[in-house]
Protein backbone atom coordinates (compact mmCIF):
# COMPACT_ATOMS: atom_id res chain seq x y z
CA UNK A 1 0.00 0.00 0.00
CA UNK A 2 1.34 3.17 -0.97
CA UNK A 3 2.22 5.83 1.56
CA UNK A 4 -0.99 8.33 2.40
CA UNK A 5 -0.69 12.22 0.18
CA UNK A 6 -0.58 14.96 2.59
CA UNK A 7 -3.45 16.73 4.13
CA UNK A 8 -3.74 20.03 1.81
CA UNK A 9 -4.85 23.41 3.24
CA UNK A 10 -7.49 23.86 0.78
CA UNK A 11 -9.87 21.30 2.08
CA UNK A 12 -13.51 22.44 2.45
CA UNK A 13 -13.14 21.23 6.13
CA UNK A 14 -9.78 22.92 7.04
CA UNK A 15 -9.28 25.37 9.79
CA UNK A 16 -8.73 27.99 6.64
CA UNK A 17 -11.70 27.19 5.21
CA UNK A 18 -13.92 26.42 7.82
CA UNK A 19 -18.29 25.65 7.21
CA UNK A 20 -20.12 24.67 10.30
CA UNK A 21 -22.47 22.34 8.54
CA UNK A 22 -20.52 18.67 8.71
CA UNK A 23 -17.60 20.37 9.18
CA UNK A 24 -15.88 17.20 10.32
CA UNK A 25 -17.04 15.01 8.13
CA UNK A 26 -15.57 13.17 5.49
CA UNK A 27 -16.37 10.28 2.83
CA UNK A 28 -14.88 7.48 2.23
CA UNK A 29 -16.00 6.41 -1.19
CA UNK A 30 -14.64 2.82 -2.02
CA UNK A 31 -13.76 1.82 -5.47
CA UNK A 32 -10.81 -0.96 -5.12
CA UNK A 33 -12.50 -3.88 -5.91
CA UNK A 34 -11.29 -6.49 -8.92
CA UNK A 35 -15.12 -6.57 -10.60
CA UNK A 36 -14.73 -10.51 -10.05
CA UNK A 37 -18.49 -10.90 -10.05
CA UNK A 38 -19.29 -8.91 -12.23
CA UNK A 39 -16.65 -10.11 -14.98
CA UNK A 40 -14.76 -6.78 -15.47
CA UNK A 41 -14.08 -3.07 -13.94
CA UNK A 42 -18.03 -2.10 -12.89
CA UNK A 43 -17.29 1.44 -12.33
CA UNK A 44 -16.04 2.18 -15.79
CA UNK A 45 -19.39 1.12 -16.73
CA UNK A 46 -21.46 4.39 -17.87
CA UNK A 47 -25.04 5.70 -16.73
CA UNK A 48 -25.74 8.34 -19.52
CA UNK A 49 -23.02 10.26 -19.55
CA UNK A 50 -20.82 9.49 -16.43
CA UNK A 51 -19.23 6.60 -15.32
CA UNK A 52 -20.72 4.49 -12.57
CA UNK A 53 -18.05 5.69 -10.17
CA UNK A 54 -18.93 9.50 -10.61
CA UNK A 55 -22.34 9.22 -10.34
CA UNK A 56 -21.87 8.10 -6.70
CA UNK A 57 -19.28 10.50 -6.15
CA UNK A 58 -22.23 13.29 -7.42
CA UNK A 59 -24.35 11.70 -5.12
CA UNK A 60 -22.30 11.58 -2.09
CA UNK A 61 -21.41 15.81 -2.62
CA UNK A 62 -25.09 16.61 -3.39
CA UNK A 63 -25.56 15.28 -0.10
CA UNK A 64 -22.50 17.51 2.01
CA UNK A 65 -20.69 19.41 -0.83
CA UNK A 66 -18.04 20.90 1.91
CA UNK A 67 -17.36 17.44 3.34
CA UNK A 68 -13.42 15.85 2.52
CA UNK A 69 -14.26 13.13 -0.14
CA UNK A 70 -11.48 10.30 0.07
CA UNK A 71 -11.53 8.14 -3.30
CA UNK A 72 -9.75 4.93 -2.75
CA UNK A 73 -8.96 2.49 -5.66
CA UNK A 74 -6.30 0.11 -6.13
CA UNK A 75 -3.26 1.03 -6.74
CA UNK A 76 -2.74 0.03 -10.64
CA UNK A 77 -5.87 2.37 -11.07
CA UNK A 78 -5.39 5.53 -9.31
CA UNK A 79 -3.65 7.60 -11.52
CA UNK A 80 -6.70 6.48 -14.20
CA UNK A 81 -9.41 7.12 -11.70
CA UNK A 82 -7.36 10.45 -10.69
CA UNK A 83 -7.72 11.25 -14.18
CA UNK A 84 -11.41 10.62 -14.86
CA UNK A 85 -13.19 12.19 -11.63
CA UNK A 86 -10.64 15.08 -10.21
CA UNK A 87 -12.91 17.26 -13.20
CA UNK A 88 -15.99 16.75 -11.47
CA UNK A 89 -14.74 16.31 -8.61
CA UNK A 90 -11.54 18.69 -7.88
CA UNK A 91 -12.04 18.28 -3.74
CA UNK A 92 -11.11 14.44 -4.27
CA UNK A 93 -8.37 12.94 -2.74
CA UNK A 94 -6.69 9.69 -4.12
CA UNK A 95 -5.78 6.95 -1.65
CA UNK A 96 -4.34 3.20 -2.77
CA UNK A 97 -6.80 0.26 -1.26
CA UNK A 98 -6.04 -3.10 -0.47
CA UNK A 99 -6.67 -6.58 -1.20
CA UNK A 100 -9.72 -6.48 0.85
CA UNK A 101 -12.86 -3.97 0.87
CA UNK A 102 -11.94 -3.66 4.69
CA UNK A 103 -8.04 -2.94 3.67
CA UNK A 104 -9.70 -0.45 1.51
CA UNK A 105 -12.27 1.56 4.09
CA UNK A 106 -8.88 1.78 6.47
CA UNK A 107 -6.77 3.31 4.33
CA UNK A 108 -9.57 5.96 3.37
CA UNK A 109 -10.67 6.68 7.23
CA UNK A 110 -7.23 6.77 8.55
CA UNK A 111 -6.43 9.25 5.77
CA UNK A 112 -9.42 11.07 6.68
CA UNK A 113 -8.48 11.05 10.40
CA UNK A 114 -5.01 12.55 9.75
CA UNK A 115 -6.74 15.10 7.51
CA UNK A 116 -8.97 16.39 10.85
CA UNK A 117 -12.33 14.80 10.43
CA UNK A 118 -13.85 12.75 13.58
CA UNK A 119 -17.06 11.50 11.70
CA UNK A 120 -16.55 9.18 8.08
CA UNK A 121 -19.26 7.95 5.78
CA UNK A 122 -18.28 5.01 4.17
CA UNK A 123 -20.15 4.08 0.68
CA UNK A 124 -19.26 1.61 -2.01
CA UNK A 125 -18.61 3.46 -5.31
CA UNK A 126 -20.79 0.40 -7.16
CA UNK A 127 -23.65 2.03 -5.66
CA UNK A 128 -24.14 5.17 -7.79
CA UNK A 129 -28.08 5.75 -7.49
CA UNK A 130 -27.98 6.70 -3.55
CA UNK A 131 -30.55 9.30 -2.77
CA UNK A 132 -28.83 12.48 -1.06
CA UNK A 133 -31.82 12.22 1.15
CA UNK A 134 -30.50 9.39 2.40
CA UNK A 135 -27.34 10.41 2.52
CA UNK A 136 -28.31 13.23 4.54
CA UNK A 137 -30.56 11.09 7.01
CA UNK A 138 -27.84 8.44 7.92
CA UNK A 139 -25.19 11.08 8.30
CA UNK A 140 -27.86 12.47 10.60
CA UNK A 141 -28.54 10.51 13.03
CA UNK A 142 -24.80 9.72 14.05
CA UNK A 143 -25.66 12.07 16.67
CA UNK A 144 -26.36 10.14 20.15
CA UNK A 145 -24.52 6.74 18.76
CA UNK A 146 -21.32 6.07 16.98
CA UNK A 147 -22.61 4.42 14.15
CA UNK A 148 -25.53 4.31 11.26
CA UNK A 149 -26.05 2.48 8.42
CA UNK A 150 -28.97 3.00 5.39
CA UNK A 151 -31.27 -0.42 5.14
CA UNK A 152 -33.84 -1.55 3.15
CA UNK A 153 -36.39 -4.28 4.72
CA UNK A 154 -36.14 -7.72 3.05
CA UNK A 155 -39.03 -8.83 1.22
CA UNK A 156 -37.50 -12.40 0.70
CA UNK A 157 -38.35 -15.05 2.62
CA UNK A 158 -35.33 -16.10 4.54
CA UNK A 159 -34.30 -19.75 5.62
CA UNK A 160 -31.57 -20.33 8.17
CA UNK A 161 -30.08 -24.06 7.68
CA UNK A 162 -27.74 -26.32 9.28
CA UNK A 163 -24.48 -27.69 7.87
CA UNK A 164 -25.99 -30.25 5.93
CA UNK A 165 -28.10 -28.00 3.97
CA UNK A 166 -31.34 -28.40 5.76
CA UNK A 167 -33.93 -26.12 6.96
CA UNK A 168 -34.16 -25.43 10.02
CA UNK A 169 -36.39 -22.74 10.53
CA UNK A 170 -37.92 -19.19 8.75
CA UNK A 171 -36.84 -15.89 9.67
CA UNK A 172 -39.00 -13.32 10.50
CA UNK A 173 -38.32 -10.95 8.33
CA UNK A 174 -40.01 -8.00 10.03
CA UNK A 175 -36.71 -7.62 11.92
CA UNK A 176 -34.77 -8.24 9.04
CA UNK A 177 -32.56 -5.32 7.22
CA UNK A 178 -30.50 -5.76 3.80
CA UNK A 179 -27.35 -3.14 4.91
CA UNK A 180 -26.76 -0.56 2.41
CA UNK A 181 -24.34 2.41 2.41
CA UNK A 182 -23.35 4.99 3.47
CA UNK A 183 -22.31 3.92 6.46
CA UNK A 184 -21.58 6.47 9.38
CA UNK A 185 -18.89 6.29 12.18
CA UNK A 186 -17.32 8.21 14.71
CA UNK A 187 -13.77 7.78 13.68
CA UNK A 188 -12.57 7.56 16.93
CA UNK A 189 -15.06 4.14 17.79
CA UNK A 190 -13.34 2.82 14.24
CA UNK A 191 -9.94 3.06 15.39
CA UNK A 192 -10.78 1.66 18.71
CA UNK A 193 -12.78 -1.42 17.61
CA UNK A 194 -9.53 -1.65 15.14
CA UNK A 195 -6.95 -1.75 17.53
CA UNK A 196 -8.95 -4.53 19.43
CA UNK A 197 -9.90 -6.65 16.17
CA UNK A 198 -7.79 -9.49 14.64
CA UNK A 199 -7.22 -7.83 11.33
CA UNK A 200 -6.64 -10.69 9.50
CA UNK A 201 -10.76 -11.88 10.20
CA UNK A 202 -12.65 -10.54 6.83
CA UNK A 203 -15.53 -8.84 7.54
CA UNK A 204 -17.88 -7.41 5.77
CA UNK A 205 -18.30 -4.33 6.61
CA UNK A 206 -17.48 -2.37 9.70
CA UNK A 207 -20.76 -2.49 11.94
CA UNK A 208 -19.87 -5.79 12.49
CA UNK A 209 -17.04 -5.11 14.17
CA UNK A 210 -19.13 -2.22 16.30
CA UNK A 211 -21.80 -4.72 16.89
CA UNK A 212 -19.61 -7.46 18.02
CA UNK A 213 -17.96 -4.76 20.37
CA UNK A 214 -21.69 -4.23 21.79
CA UNK A 215 -21.57 -0.78 20.47
CA UNK A 216 -24.90 0.22 19.33
CA UNK A 217 -25.53 1.13 15.37
CA UNK A 218 -28.27 2.85 14.09
CA UNK A 219 -30.42 1.43 11.20
CA UNK A 220 -31.65 4.74 9.07
CA UNK A 221 -34.00 3.02 6.36
CA UNK A 222 -34.00 4.61 2.37
CA UNK A 223 -36.53 6.53 0.63
CA UNK A 224 -37.62 3.93 -1.54
CA UNK A 225 -38.19 1.55 1.25
CA UNK A 226 -40.16 3.82 3.16
CA UNK A 227 -42.27 4.96 0.42
CA UNK A 228 -42.96 0.91 0.28
CA UNK A 229 -43.27 0.36 3.55
CA UNK A 230 -45.98 3.54 3.84
CA UNK A 231 -48.02 2.32 0.80
CA UNK A 232 -47.33 5.41 -1.05
CA UNK A 233 -46.36 2.79 -4.19
CA UNK A 234 -49.88 1.36 -4.02
CA UNK A 235 -48.22 -1.98 -3.12
CA UNK A 236 -50.34 -2.62 0.43
CA UNK A 237 -53.44 -1.84 -1.26
CA UNK A 238 -55.15 -4.63 -3.03
CA UNK A 239 -56.68 -3.45 -6.94
CA UNK A 240 -55.05 0.21 -5.96
CA UNK A 241 -54.01 2.10 -8.80
CA UNK A 242 -50.96 1.43 -10.35
CA UNK A 243 -47.85 4.47 -9.37
CA UNK A 244 -44.76 5.52 -11.12
CA UNK A 245 -42.41 7.47 -9.03
CA UNK A 246 -40.42 10.03 -10.98
CA UNK A 247 -36.52 10.35 -9.46
CA UNK A 248 -35.50 14.10 -10.99
CA UNK A 249 -32.39 13.14 -8.51
CA UNK A 250 -31.12 10.07 -9.66
CA UNK A 251 -31.73 11.46 -13.63
CA UNK A 252 -29.19 14.42 -12.19
CA UNK A 253 -26.78 11.71 -11.53
CA UNK A 254 -27.25 9.95 -14.11
CA UNK A 255 -26.25 12.93 -16.36
CA UNK A 256 -29.88 13.75 -18.30
CA UNK A 257 -30.68 10.38 -18.38
CA UNK A 258 -34.65 10.12 -17.53
CA UNK A 259 -34.80 7.42 -14.80
CA UNK A 260 -38.85 5.81 -13.65
CA UNK A 261 -39.50 3.64 -11.07
CA UNK A 262 -43.00 2.07 -11.42
CA UNK A 263 -44.76 -0.76 -9.25
CA UNK A 264 -46.87 -2.46 -11.78
CA UNK A 265 -48.55 -4.76 -9.16
CA UNK A 266 -48.28 -8.04 -6.86
CA UNK A 267 -46.13 -10.38 -8.81
CA UNK A 268 -43.22 -12.94 -6.83
CA UNK A 269 -43.26 -10.33 -4.24
CA UNK A 270 -46.33 -7.61 -3.20
CA UNK A 271 -43.83 -4.55 -3.19
CA UNK A 272 -41.22 -5.10 -6.73
CA UNK A 273 -40.32 -2.18 -8.31
CA UNK A 274 -39.19 -2.04 -12.00
CA UNK A 275 -36.45 0.70 -12.87
CA UNK A 276 -37.23 2.39 -16.53
CA UNK A 277 -34.36 3.95 -18.74
CA UNK A 278 -35.99 5.96 -21.16
CA UNK A 279 -33.37 6.83 -23.21
CA UNK A 280 -31.31 3.45 -23.20
CA UNK A 281 -34.87 1.49 -23.39
CA UNK A 282 -33.52 -0.50 -20.57
CA UNK A 283 -36.24 -2.06 -18.53
CA UNK A 284 -34.85 -3.22 -15.19
CA UNK A 285 -37.41 -5.88 -14.07
CA UNK A 286 -36.06 -7.54 -10.46
CA UNK A 287 -38.58 -10.39 -9.27
CA UNK A 288 -41.13 -9.30 -11.98
CA UNK A 289 -39.57 -11.10 -14.89
CA UNK A 290 -38.20 -14.52 -14.69
CA UNK A 291 -34.78 -15.46 -16.99
CA UNK A 292 -35.29 -16.97 -20.18
CA UNK A 293 -33.07 -20.25 -18.88
CA UNK A 294 -35.86 -21.08 -16.11
CA UNK A 295 -38.60 -23.80 -16.29
CA UNK A 296 -40.17 -22.61 -13.17
CA UNK A 297 -41.49 -19.37 -11.22
CA UNK A 298 -38.53 -20.25 -7.96
CA UNK A 299 -39.44 -19.65 -4.36
CA UNK A 300 -43.60 -18.81 -4.39
CA UNK A 301 -43.59 -18.48 -0.76
CA UNK A 302 -44.59 -14.45 -1.30
CA UNK A 303 -46.15 -14.44 -4.35
CA UNK A 304 -49.66 -13.83 -6.00
CA UNK A 305 -50.06 -15.91 -8.67
CA UNK A 306 -53.12 -14.63 -9.90
CA UNK A 307 -51.49 -11.15 -9.87
CA UNK A 308 -48.53 -11.78 -11.88
CA UNK A 309 -49.56 -11.97 -15.00
CA UNK A 310 -51.59 -9.15 -15.37
CA UNK A 311 -48.57 -7.17 -13.53
CA UNK A 312 -46.12 -8.20 -16.39
CA UNK A 313 -48.32 -7.33 -19.08
CA UNK A 314 -48.99 -3.88 -17.35
CA UNK A 315 -45.34 -3.38 -17.08
CA UNK A 316 -44.91 -4.60 -20.78
CA UNK A 317 -47.95 -2.07 -22.09
CA UNK A 318 -46.33 0.75 -19.99
CA UNK A 319 -42.65 -0.06 -21.87
CA UNK A 320 -43.31 -1.58 -25.19
CA UNK A 321 -40.52 -0.20 -26.88
CA UNK A 322 -38.25 -2.01 -24.41
CA UNK A 323 -34.98 -3.22 -25.99
CA UNK A 324 -33.64 -4.72 -23.11
CA UNK A 325 -35.00 -6.64 -20.17
CA UNK A 326 -33.02 -7.35 -16.89
CA UNK A 327 -34.46 -9.85 -14.99
CA UNK A 328 -33.82 -10.37 -11.10
CA UNK A 329 -31.06 -13.44 -12.00
CA UNK A 330 -30.12 -14.66 -15.13
CA UNK A 331 -28.80 -13.15 -17.78
CA UNK A 332 -31.00 -10.01 -19.75
CA UNK A 333 -32.71 -10.60 -23.01
CA UNK A 334 -35.69 -8.80 -24.92
CA UNK A 335 -39.40 -8.25 -24.11
CA UNK A 336 -39.59 -12.34 -24.94
CA UNK A 337 -38.77 -12.56 -21.21
CA UNK A 338 -42.29 -10.68 -20.23
CA UNK A 339 -43.83 -13.08 -22.42
CA UNK A 340 -41.73 -16.31 -20.66
CA UNK A 341 -42.48 -15.03 -17.81
CA UNK A 342 -46.58 -15.07 -18.21
CA UNK A 343 -46.64 -18.02 -19.98
CA UNK A 344 -44.44 -19.79 -16.80
CA UNK A 345 -47.23 -18.05 -14.66
CA UNK A 346 -49.91 -19.76 -16.66
CA UNK A 347 -48.62 -22.88 -16.42
CA UNK A 348 -48.55 -22.92 -12.58
CA UNK A 349 -51.89 -21.83 -12.36
CA UNK A 350 -53.58 -24.71 -14.51
CA UNK A 351 -51.41 -26.69 -12.73
CA UNK A 352 -52.76 -26.11 -9.25
CA UNK A 353 -56.11 -26.93 -11.28
CA UNK A 354 -55.43 -30.48 -11.89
Amino acid sequence: MSSLPPPRSDYPHSPDNPHPKHSQLAFVCVGAGRGVRFGGDKLAERLGSRTVFAAALGALVRAAPEALMVVVVCDAMLEFWRDQLSPECPQARFVSGGDRRQDSVRAGVLYAAQAGADVVAVHDAARPLVDPEDVEAVINAVGGVAGAILSARISDTVKRVDGNGMVVDTLPREKLRSALTPQVFQIATLLEVWQRADLKRVWTDEATLLEAAGIPVSSSRGILDRLVGSGQTGASEPGAPRHALELPVAAELLGGTDVEVFFAGAEHSPENLVVWLPQSKLLFGGCLVRPIETRGLGNQADADLDAWGPSVRAAKMRYPDARLVVPSHGAPGGSELLDRTVALVNIELASRLE
